[in-house]
């Protein structure tokens, strides 16, 4: 099947529709292990209490996605490069 659009006027909802599920495992299963930036940063709204300590509100946190994506408390497996992870998942 061969899909013709213009780049500048097509929605990106259309994207995720026409491609294959296994093409979208693939890419959030590389995303997963080499993330486009190493973590992000959030700024409390609210006190937060994590495994007993409490971070009051207006705190900055980091979220160091490069570990995240390599933790076995978050994937089985995680140096395994398996796209079948995501097989299960909503939007895939």
């Amino acid at each position: 099947m061969c899909v013709n659009f213009k780049v500048r006027s097509f929605h990106f909802g259309i994207i995720i529709t026409i491609i294959p599920p296994i093409l979208l495992q693939v890419l959030k299963e590389t995303l997963r292990l080499w993330p486009p930036a190493a973590g992000v940063t959030r700024k409390l709204t609210k006190e937060y209490n994590a495994h007993g300590y409490k971070i009051p509100a207006g705190a900055n946190c980091q979220f160091n996605t490069y570990v995240m994506g390599r933790m076995e408390e978050y994937f089985h497996d995680p140096e395994k490069f398996d796209p079948e992870r995501f097989k299960n998942h909503e939007d895939t």
